[in-house]
């Protein structure tokens, strides 16, 4: 039955011993901390935007549009930054609006933020996971009813206390288990509540990787069954004796892409190199951690060469004001110049600096897809 991945996780968190909540202090770092704390962090996304969503378009108050449910949920803004994000409901699967085949090999982005207080009872557990639709459109509402009969894998979250946290990941063929990693435990998580959590996947045919923030929880090379046609990404939260108004389960910032590119190559045989990987806060040129592993490859790349210079443009796409994305456009690359020279240690006298804003986008801005592509920072090699 289509329920029968819940049951179970239901079961194994009932097994563990239940201890009431205290307060988790919410931790705070500077930037240049955050970039510290990723320095272990190996997370490439992949360059070819296939699907993105920061819901920043969509209605607030109303369920994502070309979004299917077997519950509900609403976009919402929340976070001290108040962020676009959709808020999941308990007791209901959710699959977006994408229509494109992820290919074999894709790397997975979206934050999650868990809004959990504790009443002495379990919290419901959230699930992440990848489908292949087959002959159904990966955005059909038939497709809630039938995914668990053809290929898909789920990574199931369950936050709980005093250390009790953990996570599994389960995959299927044709309807049967073709892998389960059995319960891992996962402390951290409980420290991260009321917080964002980046989440961060990586497939390569039958392997999948697996990073919450800065830490890979998960490296498994025969999890997945090869040669599948993924092309749909699904959420579910379990029911739980909260209340939608006492807890929340928020997804944002969603990205799916395929194909890493050759930076070294890009940058120094090609001599330009453009990468939406180095991401920013909200309408800020705030560097955001999990940036490191991207910055990492440029700075590698440009020590290889200690004579050549180069220029970093910042780009935005065409939201807001044309003037202050300008701006927002020059402070980012003048922000990817500091960490450069302050983290890496390459010479200052070989960055300039320049921003774009929006007037020279490389995809429609009609798009999210193509606001996507268009956000980025661009390397050249100076003569």
């Amino acid at each position: 039955m289509k329920t029968a991945w819940l049951g179970g996780i239901m079961a194994a968190i009932c097994s563990l011993a239940f201890v009431p909540a205290n307060d988790v202090a919410e931790a705070k770092t500077t930037a240049e901390d955050s970039l510290a704390l990723y320095s272990k962090f190996d997370f490439i996304p992949g360059t070819e935007i296939l699907y993105s969503n920061e819901f920043e378009q969509e209605n607030l108050g109303e369920f994502p549009t070309g979004w299917n449910t077997t519950g509900s949920g609403e976009v919402v803004q929340f976070g001290a930054d108040k962020r676009y994000g959709v808020k999941l409901l308990q007791n209901a699967q959710f699959l977006t609006d994408n229509v494109k085949e992820f290919s074999s090999d894709f790397t997975l982005e979206f934050d999650l933020f868990l809004d959990f207080t504790s009443n002495n009872a379990f919290f419901p557990v959230v699930s992440f996971g990848i489908v292949a639709s087959g002959s159904v459109k990966p955005a059909d509402r038939s497709l809630l009813n039938s995914y668990y009969q053809g290929s898909y894998w789920l990574t199931n979250l369950s936050a709980q206390l005093e250390g009790n946290s953990q996570l599994t990941l389960e995959s299927f063929q044709n309807g049967s288990v073709f892998f389960h990693s059995g319960e891992k435990p996962y402390p951290k998580l409980e420290n991260k509540l009321k917080q964002q959590v980046h989440v961060s996947v990586q497939v390569q045919k039958e392997r999948i990787r697996l990073w919450l923030d800065e830490n890979k929880v998960l490296d498994l090379p025969k999890a997945l069954p090869a040669n599948t046609k993924w092309n749909q990404l699904m959420f579910a939260v379990s029911e739980s004796s909260y209340s939608d108004q006492e807890i929340g389960v928020y997804v944002s910032k969603i990205k799916i892409a395929k194909g890493v590119e050759d930076t070294r190559k890009k940058l120094l045989d090609e001599g330009k190199y453009s990468t939406n990987g180095i991401l920013f806060d909200v309408n800020s040129a705030v560097i955001r951690p999990e940036s490191y592993p991207i910055l990492k490859e440029i700075a590698q790349a440009m020590l290889a060469k200690p004579e050549t210079k180069f220029n970093i443009i910042g780009h935005t796409d065409s939201d807001g004001d044309e003037a202050l994305n300008q701006k927002l456009s020059e402070q980012r690359a003048e922000a990817v110049k500091k960490a450069l020279i302050e983290r890496f240690k390459i010479d200052a006298d070989r960055l300039n600096t320049a921003g774009k804003g929006e007037t020279a986008p490389i995809a429609e801005n009609s798009t999210r897809e193509g606001k996507a592509k268009n956000r980025r920072v661009e390397f050249i090699k100076l003569p």
